[in-house]
């Protein structure tokens, strides 16, 4: 499975688009649900009289929200110096 992260422009100079292949696809399954367990994402809330209503956000939209703010925020806190992947293995290729 193919997931292209588009992200806000960050200068005038800097716009991003990230493409990540998960291998399998159970793989973005198993990513999705790593990062509603650690983000406590809920898929039900509460609404204003206390009845439990579906999240509009679902939990692939809550994924890819937070890594799209994780590599926006990480880019920004790094200003104009070069961010290198933190795994060795990460393999970027051109599209």
């Amino acid at each position: 499975m193919l997931l292209t992260f588009l992200t806000t422009p960050l200068s005038e100079e800097i716009a991003m688009t990230f493409t990540v292949e998960f291998t399998p696809d159970a793989a973005f399954d198993q990513a999705v649900e790593a990062f509603a367990k650690a983000y406590g994402y809920q898929a039900a809330l509460l609404d204003d009289d206390g009845a439990s209503v579906p999240n509009p956000e679902g939990a692939g939209a809550h994924f890819v929200r937070r890594v799209r703010e994780f590599i926006v925020e990480t880019v920004r806190a790094a200003g104009t110096q070069t961010v290198t992947p933190a795994e060795p293995n990460l393999e970027i290729r051109p599209i």
